[in-house]
C-alpha cells in the first residue's frame, strides 16, 4: 500500500477513537434507511450464554429463579430468585452479532453475576426505571416489593439502597406491595395492594402517597390483591391491572378513573401487557392454561386464546412481546418457549429452554436476543431429607438465546439498492448512543463498522477534555465532523477551552445548526475570558434546549429566531437584560429559564403573557441583579439565590413552589416592613426559604404591630438557618402562627448555631409559652444538622407540645464531630423531652447524616451545584 493510500485510509477515523474501516463504496455517497429487526423464528435460537451454579446454595440447594427482566437499555438483566435475591448479570459483548454458543450441560456457568442484592423477604414483585440508562448513574435504578417491607429504590451501579418509599395501614404499619410500575414519564410509582392503588412521587420518599380503591361504594369495580400493573406504551394515559379475583381493569392515569373491568380469566391475574401499539391487552392467569388478547378499544371482546403449559401451577409465569410487537414469546410448566404471531393468533415456533417450568421470558429492547429464568418449588420426603436434589444443568437456571434476523437496509447511492443482511444490530439504534458508546459499539463487528457515522448524541464532555490536550481535542472533533454522515444531529455538548481556536469552535457550532440540532450545549468554563459566539441565530429554528456556559450573547432588537426554544439554561453568560427580553418576545414556546451568574443583569423583566407553556424561572447568583418582575399566567416554579432584590408579581395564579434563598444581611433593618411581594404569595403550597423572611415578619416585643400576612395552602415550609442575624424559636413560633394548613417542616440547621440571646430569656420565652396556639396539620417535622444544643431542644420540644396530629420527628446530626460541635452530654436530655408529645401518634427518631432515610423536602439547599457545607 502506498503512502497516498495510507493517508487517506488515516482520514477515515477520527484519532485514536476506531479502526479504519473496509468499505467498497464511499459512505459520504451513501444514506440509508433501518426498519426494525425481523427475528427468525423458523431458525432455532442459540443459547449463547447459562447460569445455574450460582443459584444452589448449600443453604438452599432448592432455590429456584422467579423471573428475568432485561433493563430498558439493553446492557443488563435482572433475576429474582426464592432465596430473597436479585442478581444483575451485564451483558459481555454487548452491541456484538457474534454468537458464542453455551451448552446447559457445561459445569460452570458463563460468568458470574455483577451484583448481589438481599431482601429481607420473599420478593413480590420488581420493575426497572424506564429511562434506566448504564452510562447515566443517576437513572440507573430498580424498585422492588418485599413481604412485610416497603418500596425499595436500588442502584444497579452500586448494589446501595436509594430510598424507601413506604405505606401504611389502618394501624399504622408497613403494608408492602404486592405489584409495581413506573409510570411511562418515570415520574411516579404505581403499587398494587389489598382493593387499592397507592401512587408514590418517585422524587419524594417515604410515606407520601396518594390513595385509590379499586372497589367503588356501590361495591363494583375491582376486587381482590392487584397482583399486575401495567402501562400502555403509546402514553395514551392509561393503565392496567390485574388482580386474584380473576378481573382486570384498565384505568386513566390521570385521575385514576375506572375506564373497563375484563373478566373471563380462570385463574387470578398474574400478568398484564399491552401491545406495542396500544390497542390491544394481554393478560394471563395462575392455574390458567390461555393468555387472553383484549381489544380495548371494543371494552370487553376477547379477540383470541393462546395457549400455554399452565394449568395445574400457581406460579407467576410471565410473558414478553419482542421488540417489533410482532410476537408474543412464553414460557410454561413443559420447559417450551412458544412463540405465537400477534397478528393472527396462531402458533408459530417453540423450542426447549429448560427441563423445568420456565417462569420467566424477556425479550431485549433492541437486540435479536432474549433472557429466560426457570424454576418451580420441589418437595422432599421427610426420609429424603439428607439427600441432595441432583438438579441437572438445565433445571432452576436462566439462559441468553440469540436469534437469528433479518434486517432490512435500504441504501441510496446514484440508484436505489437494496441489501439484506443476517445477525446485524440495528446501525439506527447505535445513532442513538453518545459518540463514544457508538463507536465502542461500532466496533464490535465489522459490519457494524460505519454506524457512529450517524451518531446524532456528538457529546464531548468533561471525561474526554481531560484526556486528550487542546490539540488532540480539536483533531479528534475535527475528524468526527469531516466524518459524520447523519442528516440529524440531536445533541452537542463541548466542554472545552476554545481560545485561539474560535474559527473553529463556531464552525462547529454552524455544522450542527445546519443538522438541525436540538440541544445545544456549549460549556466554555474552562477559559480565562468568556467566548463570544458569532452566531446571532437568526434562521435558527431547530434548537430546542440551549445550554450556554461563560459566553457572551449579543441579540439585535430585530432578532427573529429560535421559536422552538422551550428550555435556557445560562450560566456566567454575558447577555443583557434587554437581550433576554428579545428571547421571551419571540421564543413563544419556552418552559423554563434558568441564569446563574449572569453579571450584567440589572433589572430583569418576565413579561410572559404570551407564553402560554411557561412554567418555571431559576435565578441563582446574578450579582447585578436588582429587580425581577414576573407577569406569567402559567409559571408554577420560581427559584432565587443571591442577595436581597425586590420581586413584582403582577400575575402568578399557577405557583406552585418556590425558593427565597436570601445571603446573609449585613444590616438588621427590616426589608418586608409592608409585606412588600411577600403578600403575592401567600398562596404558595410549597416554599423554602432563609430566614430573612421569618426574621421581617417576627413582631419582636410588639405583636400588635405584626404584619397581618397568612399562608394560608402552605404545605411544606423548609428553613435555611445558616445566614440568620438573630432569628429564634421566637420568631419561627409566630411564622408557624401564619400557616394554619402546614404538614411538613424542614429546619436546615447546618452551619448554623443558635447563639444565647437575652431578650429570649427575659421576655420571649414567656411570650411562648403563654400562647397557646397548637399546630394542627403539621404531621412531619425533619431538623437536619441537630447538634443537641439547648436552643435546638427548645425547638423540639415546643413542636411535640403544639402540634397535635404529629406522626414523625426527624432529627438528624452530623456525621462527623469536627470541632466538637455534638453536644453529647444532652443526648439523654432530649430524648426525655422527646418522650413528651401531644400527639399519640408521635414517633422520634435520630439518624446520623449518612444514615438518614426518611423523606427530605422537595427542595434542596441549591438547585444548581455548589459544594456543600456541612457541621
Amino acid at each position: 500500500m502506498g503512502e497516498e493510500e495510507q493517508q487517506e485510509e488515516q482520514n477515515q477515523q477520527p484519532t485514536s477513537l476506531i479502526e479504519p474501516t473496509e468499505t467498497s463504496e464511499s459512505p459520504k455517497q451513501q444514506e440509508y434507511e433501518w426498519a426494525p429487526p425481523q427475528i427468525r423464528f423458523d431458525v432455532p435460537p442459540y443459547r449463547t450464554y447459562h447460569f445455574y451454579k450460582q443459584f444452589r446454595t448449600g443453604s438452599n440447594p432448592n432455590n429456584f429463579l422467579k423471573g428475568v427482566k432485561w433493563s430498558p437499555d439493553g446492557s443488563c438483566f435482572l433475576t429474582s430468585s426464592e432465596d430473597n435475591t436479585l442478581r444483575l448479570f451485564s451483558l459481555p459483548d454487548y452491541g456484538s452479532n457474534e454468537v458464542h454458543a453455551s451448552s446447559s450441560a457445561s459445569e460452570e456457568d458463563s460468568y458470574a453475576a455483577e451484583l448481589v442484592i438481599g431482601e429481607g423477604e420473599s420478593v413480590y414483585d420488581f420493575c426497572w426505571y424506564p429511562y434506566m440508562s448504564a452510562s447515566d448513574p443517576v437513572t440507573s435504578v430498580f424498585a422492588t416489593t418485599t413481604r412485610d417491607h416497603p418500596i425499595h429504590l436500588w442502584d444497579a451501579t452500586s448494589g446501595l439502597l436509594r430510598c424507601t418509599y413506604r405505606a401504611y395501614d389502618a394501624v399504622d404499619e408497613i403494608t408492602a406491595a404486592f405489584s409495581l410500575s413506573f409510570n411511562p414519564a418515570g415520574t411516579k410509582v404505581f403499587a398494587g395492594y389489598n382493593k387499592l392503588i397507592r401512587v408514590f412521587d418517585v422524587h419524594r420518599p417515604g410515606r407520601d402517597f396518594a390513595q385509590y380503591s379499586t372497589q367503588q361504594g356501590n361495591k363494583e369495580g375491582q376486587t381482590g390483591i392487584i397482583s399486575a400493573i401495567a402501562f400502555s406504551p403509546t402514553h395514551t394515559g392509561m393503565l392496567a391491572t390485574g388482580s386474584y379475583s380473576q378481573t382486570t381493569a384498565i384505568y386513566r392515569e390521570d385521575n385514576m378513573e375506572l375506564l373497563y373491568v375484563l373478566h373471563g380469566q380462570e385463574g387470578g391475574v398474574t400478568h398484564v401487557q399491552f401491545s406495542k401499539d396500544g390497542n390491544y391487552l394481554y393478560t394471563g392467569g395462575r392455574k390458567d392454561p390461555y393468555i387472553m388478547c383484549w381489544d380495548i378499544r371494543k371494552a370487553v371482546e376477547v379477540v383470541y386464546k393462546l395457549y400455554r403449559s399452565s394449568e395445574s401451577t400457581n406460579q407467576r409465569i410471565a410473558f414478553d412481546i419482542e421488540s417489533s410487537g410482532q410476537y408474543l414469546g412464553t414460557g410454561g410448566q413443559d420447559g417450551l418457549i412458544h412463540i405465537y404471531d400477534l397478528q393472527t393468533g396462531q402458533w408459530v415456533f417453540n423450542f426447549q429452554a429448560a427441563a423445568d417450568t420456565v417462569n420467566g421470558i424477556s425479550f431485549h429492547p433492541f437486540l435479536p436476543m432474549a433472557t429466560t429464568s426457570s424454576g418451580h418449588r420441589r418437595f422432599q420426603l421427610p426420609e429424603d431429607d439428607n439427600e441432595d436434589l441432583n438438579l441437572r444443568g438445565d433445571e432452576n437456571c436462566a439462559s441468553v438465546w440469540h436469534f437469528s434476523c433479518m434486517v432490512v437496509v435500504k441504501y441510496h447511492y446514484k440508484y436505489s439498492a437494496r441489501s439484506v443482511f443476517r445477525d446485524d444490530v440495528l446501525t439506527n439504534i447505535i445513532s442513538f448512543l453518545p459518540i463514544k458508546q457508538a463507536i465502542r459499539a461500532s466496533t464490535a463487528s465489522s459490519r457494524l463498522k460505519q454506524s457512529w457515522l450517524f451518531s446524532r448524541n456528538l457529546c464531548f464532555g468533561k471525561d474526554f477534555v481531560k484526556r486528550h490536550d487542546k490539540q488532540d481535542f480539536v483533531r479528534i472533533v475535527d475528524r468526527v465532523f469531516d466524518l459524520h454522515l447523519g442528516s440529524k444531529i440531536q445533541t452537542f455538548r463541548l466542554v472545552f477551552d476554545p481560545t485561539e481556536v474560535e474559527i473553529t469552535v463556531e464552525n462547529w457550532i454552524q455544522i450542527c445548526v445546519d443538522k438541525e440540532v436540538e440541544e445545544l450545549d456549549l460549556d466554555f468554563g474552562l477559559a480565562v475570558t468568556p467566548y463570544r459566539i458569532a452566531s446571532d441565530f437568526v434562521d435558527v429554528n431547530s434548537i430546542k434546549i440551549l445550554k450556554l456556559c461563560c459566553c457572551e450573547l449579543d441579540l439585535l432588537p430585530t432578532f427573529r429566531g429560535l421559536y422552538s426554544l422551550t428550555t435556557i439554561i445560562f450560566r456566567r453568560i454575558e447577555i443583557t437584560a434587554e437581550s433576554l427580553g428579545t428571547l421571551f418576545s419571540y421564543c413563544l414556546l419556552l418552559e423554563s429559564v434558568e441564569l446563574v451568574k449572569c453579571r450584567r443583569i440589572g433589572h430583569l423583566r418576565i413579561l410572559a403573557q404570551n407564553l402560554t407553556r411557561f412554567k418555571a424561572l431559576k435565578v441563582g447568583d446574578c450579582t447585578s441583579l436588582t429587580q425581577i418582575d414576573v407577569d406569567s399566567p402559567t409559571v408554577n416554579t420560581i427559584y432565587y439565590m443571591g442577595r436581597l432584590i425586590s420581586f413584582e408579581f403582577p400575575c402568578i395564579p399557577q405557583l406552585k413552589d418556590i425558593i427565597f434563598n436570601f445571603k446573609p444581611r449585613r444590616l438588621i433593618s427590616k426589608f418586608f416592613r409592608d409585606g412588600g411581594y411577600l403578600s403575592d404569595i401567600t398562596h404558595v403550597p410549597v416554599i423554602s426559604t432563609s430566614t430573612t423572611i421569618i426574621e421581617d415578619l417576627s413582631p419582636g416585643l410588639n405583636v400588635e404591630r405584626a404584619l397581618q400576612l397568612s399562608f394560608v395552602n402552605l404545605r411544606e415550609l423548609q428553613l435555611f438557618m445558616a445566614g440568620a442575624m438573630y432569628c429564634n424559636l421566637y420568631d419561627i413560633a409566630h411564622f408557624l402562627k401564619r400557616c394554619p394548613r402546614l404538614e411538613r417542616l424542614f429546619i436546615d440547621l447546618r452551619g448554623f448555631n443558635f447563639e444565647t440571646q437575652e431578650v429570649w430569656e427575659l421576655h420571649q420565652r414567656e411570650l411562648i409559652e403563654r400562647d397557646i396556639h397548637l399546630l394542627r396539620n403539621l404531621e412531619f417535622v425533619k431538623m437536619e444538622g441537630f447538634k443537641f444544643e439547648e436552643h435546638e431542644m427548645e425547638v423540639v420540644k415546643f413542636l411535640l407540645e403544639r402540634a397535635i396530629v404529629l406522626e414523625t420527628l426527624v432529627l438528624v446530626a452530623p456525621k462527623t464531630n469536627r470541632q466538637g460541635i455534638l453536644q453529647f452530654h444532652n443526648i439523654p436530655i432530649c430524648r426525655q423531652i422527646c418522650k413528651k408529645s401531644i400527639s399519640p401518634f408521635a414517633k422520634t427518631r435520630f439518624y446520623f447524616d449518612d444514615k438518614d432515610d426518611t423523606p427530605g423536602p422537595k427542595h434542596s439547599r441549591t438547585w444548581y451545584y455548589q459544594r456543600r457545607t456541612s457541621n
